[in-house]
């Protein structure tokens, strides 16, 4: 299961996590009581995994959570000097669903995640 927040051990996330155990334990019926459904819930119809074409420092250019446009900067990676090496854009409109927060990254890797939503 996924929450967001990273990974982190911090209360919010905890929080988060926990409150979806519980939504699950509700649903299939292991605990009384009835899922509470988030206000602000997305339905994500298709993912889109950004992967670095070079290894680098990467600079996000958005925020997790927010609505992008097809063809929108989402990423930028730069050599040490900070010449930039590539651009990352988004192949759809969408939401940022995932970012990397590490400040350097090889080719191949994560980058960010831009998802369609409904």
């Amino acid at each position: 299961m996924e929450a967001g927040g990273e990974g982190r051990l911090d209360e919010p996330s905890v929080n988060i996590m926990y409150e979806a155990f519980v939504n699950v334990m509700k649903h299939l019926r292991m605990i009384a009581g009835k899922p509470s459904i988030p206000v602000n819930q997305l339905y994500a119809i298709r993912g889109h995994w950004l992967r670095a074409p070079c290894g680098g420092l990467v600079w996000q250019k958005v925020k997790l959570l927010e609505r992008v446009s097809e063809g929108q900067t989402i990423a930028v990676i730069t050599d040490l000097f900070g010449n930039e090496r590539a651009t990352l854009v988004s192949p759809a409109n969408g939401v940022v669903i995932g970012l990397r927060t590490l400040g350097v990254t090889n080719l191949g890797e994560y980058v960010a995640n831009v998802s369609e939503v409904k």
